[in-house]
């Protein structure tokens, strides 16, 4: 971070997400989001793993079944929000490449994360003016935009929803984890975070 520099505070602006658009537990926008029995909305990776480890609910403390559903307005939801904050960062980009060459780069890491989602085929036009840039700045093209791995860690909080069309919204409770919502049983699992963004129980 550059502190005292206004790029810095307007990438600092881009970075940040939509809270109501993160799972609970990978604190990352969703990519494969369900709604569990719960009726909470969560990438789909964490519900199953909490699932098959018997946990209850992190949001509620019911017992969780599995009669989960595709969350479908809020997956379209959040590749709407990849797209137009990928072409904000571009764009930001473009314009602080030869001023602000390290900011800009930590931008770019960002991108990259959400090109490798959205699938560099499916958005050419992202991709390319990304690759652009990236070249421009004499930097490597990272894998992301050939489909390689990337990870982000952030905030997030839950909400509870009654259908997959309604968009999920949070109380700023804080970010919620199985070890802090499980009760006290012989065994508590040890968030593992994956380099796709997803989660892992150990």
């Amino acid at each position: 971070r550059v502190l005292g520099s206004p790029a810095q505070e307007k990438l600092d602006d881009l970075l940040s997400e939509d809270p109501d658009l993160c799972c609970p537990i990978s604190l990352t926008l969703l990519v494969d989001p369900v709604i569990a029995s719960d009726g909470f909305v969560y990438e789909r990776q964490s519900w199953n793993s909490l699932f098959v480890m018997g946990h209850p609910s992190p949001m509620s403390q019911e017992p969780l079944h599995g009669d989960s559903v595709p969350a479908h307005s809020q997956r379209e939801s959040a590749s709407s929000f990849r797209r137009l904050r990928a072409s904000d960062l571009l764009q930001f980009g473009e314009t602080f490449a030869k001023l602000e060459p390290q900011i800009v780069a930590s931008g770019l890491d960002r991108v990259g994360e959400y090109v490798q989602v959205l699938r560099p085929e499916k958005v050419p036009e992202l991709a390319g003016r990304a690759v652009k840039l990236w070249e421009q700045m004499g930097l490597r093209v990272p894998p992301e935009l050939q489909g390689g791995s990337s990870k982000r860690v952030g905030r997030r909080d839950p909400v509870r929803v009654n259908d997959p069309s309604r968009s999920t919204r949070r109380a700023a409770t804080g970010p919620m984890t199985p070890e802090a919502a499980t009760p006290a049983t012989p065994a508590t699992p040890t968030l593992v975070r994956k380099p796709t963004g997803e989660v892992d129980f150990q």
